[in-house]
């Protein structure tokens, strides 16, 4: 058992930070890995990111955002309780080597995996900024962290992280050998809220400036991987880019193409995304069996 001793919410949106009792794992853990966890007996596994590491007292911190059944679970654990299985670290161990700036660009939950990257990054000897943003200041989980638990950006301050609020990137600048030299950014403003009552931001016209960099993270929450759709051309998309479909199967815009889980939801839970691989099977059984011809092209939904 794994014994929670601190828990913090850190938005208004269900982000929540725990910091856990683990002393092998926080002597061991790299920026970078990630641990998975288990609630209790008969919880999912999972997979999640640890945003910071302490050694000393042997704790790791994880931040998490509540999107299913599972991590409402674990959000629910107050401090005093525990976590029935901790398993880690887990992953490759990154190579963080001197290149000189590093610029990590972060929004929503993946300014918690960025700050653990960019204490890598600065440890091994670089110039390290970084670049991070909300749609709205309730919801900069960076921020929030800090001003609860203040120790956390003044050691990252001393150790020369940079932080640069409301800050867009908009393109990289490369060399001739296509490696990154500069990063174009552009200042931002909360402008009025949208549809969905959130402030939305709004470059500041004439603002934008180049900031000198050897290596960009970009760690700005979910979406979907662009390298999916280079070889399945005609896959109709939804605004925020994941694949519309076109029946509760998942039949997408291409024929013979069915579509489930987080590429169609956006981020969700292993459970959902199972229960779409399971309508789209019994869908590709039940159309080849019967040698369908049909194929809807209207009506689509996506995330």
């Amino acid at each position: 058992m794994f014994s929670i001793i601190d828990r913090q919410e850190l938005t208004k949106r269900d982000m929540i930070s725990l910091t856990v009792e683990a002393p092998a794992i926080a002597r061991r853990i790299r920026p970078g890995q990630f641990v998975i966890l288990r609630v209790n007996e008969t919880g999912e596994r999972l997979p999640l990111t640890v945003a910071y590491s302490d050694a000393v007292n042997g704790t790791i911190t994880i931040i998490f955002q509540v999107v299913g059944k599972s991590t409402a679970l674990l959000a629910s654990l107050p401090v005093g309780d525990a976590i029935r299985d901790l398993a880690g670290p887990l992953g490759a161990v990154m190579d963080f080597e001197d290149l000189g700036t590093v610029v990590g660009v972060g929004g929503g939950s993946g300014i918690a995996v960025l700050h653990h990257l960019l204490i890598g990054y600065k440890e091994a000897g670089n110039c390290v900024v970084s670049i991070i943003g909300a749609r709205e200041k309730d919801l900069l989980i960076l921020e929030d962290e800090m001003s609860a638990r203040t120790e956390e950006i003044v050691h990252a301050e001393q150790e020369g992280v940079q932080f640069r609020y409301l800050t867009s990137p908009v393109r990289y600048v490369g060399d001739e050998q296509g490696w990154v030299r500069q990063l174009e950014c552009v200042p931002m403003k909360l402008g009025q809220p949208d549809a969905s009552g959130r402030p939305r931001p709004i470059p500041m016209a004439g603002s934008t400036y180049l900031l000198d960099v050897d290596l960009v993270l970009v760690a700005i929450g979910a979406g979907p991987n662009p390298t999916l759709f280079a070889g399945c051309q005609g896959l109709e998309r939804g605004e925020r880019g994941y694949i519309r479909t076109f029946n509760d199967a998942g039949r997408t815009s291409v024929p013979c193409v069915w579509a489930g889980g987080d590429i169609v939801t956006g981020a969700a839970t292993v459970i959902l995304a199972m229960g779409a691989a399971r309508l789209a099977a019994a869908d590709i059984h039940g159309y080849l069996s019967e040698g369908g011809t049909d194929w809807p092209t209207a009506g689509g939904c996506t995330a």
